[in-house]
């Protein structure tokens, strides 16, 4: 039987992790970067500014980060030029 715990934890975000922390720290963003392009450039930024608080906020705090992202859905059949970062 599936027992529910009553107490529940709210939920956290990179605010929460302490300055000293983060300093000097690797640290792997996931980022949306599934972005409208239109003949190589960015159509609707919108998903990108709204990551651009946490990236501010790491770097601010020394922290050394690695962002990963896609775009759309390739089918892993090889390179597709359509899913490429390169416009982002």
């Amino acid at each position: 039987q599936l027992q529910i715990s009553q107490t529940y934890e709210r939920k956290r975000s990179v605010l929460d992790i302490l300055d000293e922390d983060l300093k000097g720290k690797r640290v792997l963003l996931r980022c949306n970067l599934d972005v409208p392009v239109q003949d190589g450039n960015v159509t609707e930024d919108y998903a990108l500014r709204q990551s651009l608080p946490t990236i501010q906020h790491l770097t601010e705090r020394g922290a050394k980060m690695i962002i990963a992202g896609h775009r759309g859905h390739p089918t892993g059949e090889g390179y597709e030029a359509q899913y490429s970062l390169s416009p982002v």
